[in-house]
Formats: C-alpha cells, sequence, structure tokens
C-alpha cells in the first residue's frame, strides 16, 4: 500500500479558451499533460512584433477581459 498524503482542495475549475481573455467556470475537464482540454488554444497576436512574446495581453488591453 502506497502513502498518500493530501496537498489540496479544488473548489473550482476555470478553463480560459483565448490567452488573456476572461475564464468561463466548467464542472469537468479532461486533463492532459499539456494542461486542460480546450484551455488556451488561441491568442491574439501583434503582427508588427517581432520580440519572442508576440501575444497581446489584459494587462496591455485591460478591456480583453
Amino acid at each position: 500500500m502506497q502513502n498518500t498524503q493530501q496537498v489540496g482542495i479544488v473548489k473550482g475549475l476555470y478553463r480560459y479558451p483565448v490567452k488573456s481573455m476572461k475564464g468561463e467556470s466548467i464542472n469537468e475537464v479532461q486533463v492532459w499533460w499539456h494542461g486542460f482540454e480546450a484551455d488556451r488554444r488561441y491568442a491574439f497576436i501583434r503582427a508588427d512584433n517581432a520580440s519572442r512574446f508576440p501575444w497581446l495581453t489584459a494587462r496591455e488591453v485591460p478591456t480583453m477581459s
């Protein structure tokens, strides 16, 4: 028999289909090695940005959230 230890309690699940936009409350979700199914599947990018981080975020445009 394996020893186990409780490390937390899940009180809610939220998925963010579009990076940096408002999440949605969900009752259940398929979890994969890379995260929740359909989480952050889409993102807005700044086409004129050649940096390693071209994604547009709600920090820059608060009305996105």
